[in-house]
């Protein structure tokens, strides 16, 4: 357990390394932003979906009630 601990650790270490301490290149700079770009609208739709759920979740706990009885052959 010890030595795989210490595997994991290793690896975990080098991906972080990788991901975080590199330097980016112009070429990945300007596939990042592109890929920003496309990716904001979804993200802040699903971010205000999450937050209007938490604040008023009765809808999405009526539809699990019904789901529920409806697996459940109640009427």
């Amino acid at each position: 357990m010890i030595v795989t601990s210490l595997a994991g650790v290793f690896y975990g270490g080098r991906l972080v390394e990788r991901v975080y301490f590199r330097r980016v290149t112009a070429t990945q700079a300007q596939v990042d932003s592109e890929i920003w770009r496309f990716a904001g609208a979804p993200l802040m739709v699903a971010a205000m979906c999450a937050v209007v759920w938490g604040l008023a979740p009765d809808l999405l706990l009526r539809a699990a009630d019904g789901a529920a009885a409806l697996m459940a052959g109640a009427p």
